[in-house]
């Protein structure tokens, strides 16, 4: 029996701050905005809607052809991998470095796993150092192992030895 880490609790958070100034106005000086991108921040765990049971975080070197495959069944884990049949990811963040080219996050290519539910790819900047954050509100396929028409692999492609993190939590 694998001993596979579990959530209890996780929670996630976007937002941003805006400062601006007034200009030509008298008596005007900097005027500050928060801009909460989301009404505030989203608690998942085991007894969450959606439900989050497994969390898998890794930094993925692209090979010599400039590619990583993330496989959904085979996750490593705190402890040991996390096979995510039967799952769906409900939160997938990733992020990289500066001097980092552009990341392709797209299906895989033989067990396409879609993470837009449209089949099209996403790009994530170059020189970018902030997460790139996806909540699905449990609306992302299940998690299939099958060969050839499972939805298990997310590919990663840009530029050789660049290195991006991917935080994926599952349920």
């Amino acid at each position: 029996m694998p001993n596979i880490a579990t959530v209890s609790t996780a929670q996630v958070t976007a937002t941003a701050s805006v400062t601006e100034q007034l200009q030509g106005l008298p008596g005007t000086g900097p005027y500050e905005q928060n801009l909460n991108v989301e009404p505030g921040p989203k608690q998942y765990g085991p007894n969450s809607t959606p439900p989050v049971l497994y969390r898998s975080v890794k930094t993925w070197t692209l090979d010599g052809a400039g590619e990583a495959t993330i496989d959904l069944t085979a996750l490593p884990g705190m402890q040991d991998d996390i096979d995510g049949t039967g799952l769906k990811v409900q939160v997938f963040r990733v992020w990289g470095s500066v001097g980092n080219g552009a990341l392709r996050i797209a299906n895989g290519a033989a067990n396409p796993y879609d993470l837009t539910g449209e089949g099209d790819a996403l790009i994530y900047p170059a020189d970018n150092v902030r997460p790139f954050i996806l909540e699905y509100g449990d609306g992302s396929p299940e998690i299939t192992d099958v060969s050839g028409v499972g939805a298990s692999q997310i590919d990663l492609s840009g530029t050789i030895g660049d290195a991006f993190t991917v935080d994926i939590l599952l349920g």
